[in-house]
């Protein structure tokens, strides 16, 4: 998390000076991911494929070729994709042995090339026996029961408009169907065949697309659209599912926000996992929270269903740091993490009315606009107004004298000086 003060200089005359000052913050992540792109030879697809994969920033390509293949650093590798591998001329044992024991997220391209046992072998479930170059004309369909991620609407409109790709025809293997992201359409019939599968065995994830020819999908994208959006979004996705990494901490709490308005609630919640993976929430997990000034604020967190929330309420603007804790199975496990809460000064930095605003409100309640140079006809406007008229009020009650004590002391008064002077004078 960093923070940046921006700062004008004041100009002569000028009275505010809040607005002249803004604090921003950036969530700075290191989500930059390295694609190894290792293919049989030559294809079409490569470039495709590659482009479509670096339009995302977060993505690095590196493509290579079989034959002239060097070791990579292994630990950089967040995914390879294997186009038309292993093969007879290739059959990469080596390479995938070393995905397998690394975990290395691993996507197959099947084409013409393409040695189908081993690719059954290494694909974990998703596998086809096919005739040595049979090949289909393999149109995409979506399937609707697919949970693993979602093309936009229009990206899953485009799907069923693409050129077929060259798959291997052929008895497929079944899969469940939240496995099979598209399924096979050749000629007028969908099939249950997968056009695209995943799969995930001993933490490696794995995919499979049974057919080449993708740059027909770049083209024909470009062609209709003047734009790539639609075949790029499809591979940009699969490359995310297959890339991202899956954090397999057995405590983790974060805040639901990295910046909070000042009037904003402090949100938090928090998960804990036995051994077996499944969530728990029998132990206690404090939060404390730690500012810049080195003050300490310290919370509980509340159990909800399966898992932990929190409300912390509301700090001053400024860094925080915050570290949760859990003692489970006798090991004491923490979680930290950084937000920051911005001040509120919308009215000092916008100091300009806003008529439109104010326009809309009057409208909305029956009332009407006026500018300063017309106030010869709001007070025209005033006058001929029914609904504006003078209103009295009256208000009447009764009220007991005697129950005035102002009354009772004057007359006390009066009697005690005339008893006095009757005495004084000596009459009766």
């Amino acid at each position: 998390m960093i923070r940046y003060d921006i700062s004008l200089e004041s100009v002569d005359g000028e009275h505010n000076l809040r607005n002249n000052q803004k604090t921003i913050y950036m969530d700075v992540i290191d989500a930059r991911n390295k694609v190894l792109l290792l293919a049989h030879a030559p294809h079409p697809d490569l470039r495709a494929m590659a482009s479509a994969i670096r339009a995302n920033e977060n993505y690095e390509v590196e493509l290579m070729y079989a034959r002239n293949f060097k070791e990579p650093k292994w630990n950089e590798i967040n995914l390879l994709i294997l186009h038309q591998l292993p093969s007879l001329q290739y059959p990469g044992d080596n390479v995938l042995e070393t995905a397998e024991r690394l975990g290395i997220p691993v996507l197959f391209v099947v084409g013409q090339s393409s040695q189908l046992g081993l690719v059954n072998k290494w694909s974990r479930g998703m596998s086809v026996r096919s005739s040595v170059g049979s090949a289909n004309e393999s149109q995409a369909v979506l399937n609707k029961d697919f949970e693993l991620f979602r093309p936009s609407e229009e990206s899953g409109l485009a799907i069923k408009r693409f050129p077929p790709l060259f798959s291997p025809f052929g008895n497929y293997g079944e899969l469940p169907k939240n496995q099979i992201f598209l399924y096979q359409k050749i000629g007028n019939i969908e099939s249950n065949d997968p056009l695209i599968a995943f799969s995930e065995a001993q933490g490696q994830k794995l995919g499979v697309i049974y057919g080449e020819g993708y740059w027909r999908w770049r083209l024909y994208d470009f062609e209709q659209h003047q734009n790539h959006t639609a075949s790029e979004e499809i591979l940009q996705k699969i490359v995310q599912y297959l890339a991202a990494k899956k954090d397999t901490r057995p405590f983790r709490a974060w805040s639901i926000k990295k910046r909070f308005e000042e009037n904003e609630r402090l949100k938090f919640q928090a998960e804990l996992y036995n051994a077996s993976y499944q969530l728990v929430n029998d132990p206690e997990v404090s939060l404390q929270i730690k500012n810049k000034e080195g003050e300490e604020y310290t919370f509980q967190f509340g159990r909800d269903q399966s898992a932990y929330s929190l409300d912390a309420g509301y700090l001053k603007p400024g860094d925080y740091r915050y570290t949760a804790s859990v003692n489970y199975g006798g090991q004491q496990l923490f979680s930290e993490g950084l937000f920051s809460v911005s001040p509120l000064e919308l009215e000092a930095i916008n100091t300009r009315a806003d008529y439109l605003l104010l326009r809309q409100l009057a409208e909305k309640n029956g009332g009407q606009n006026f500018m300063p140079n017309s106030m010869d006809e709001l007070i025209k406007n005033i006058n001929s107004n029914e609904k504006i008229h003078t209103v009295s009020f009256m208000r009447s009650s009764l009220e007991d004298l005697i129950r005035q004590p102002w009354i009772f002391w004057l007359l006390l008064s009066f009697i005690s000086i005339e008893w006095f002077v009757r005495k004084f004078k000596g009459a009766y």
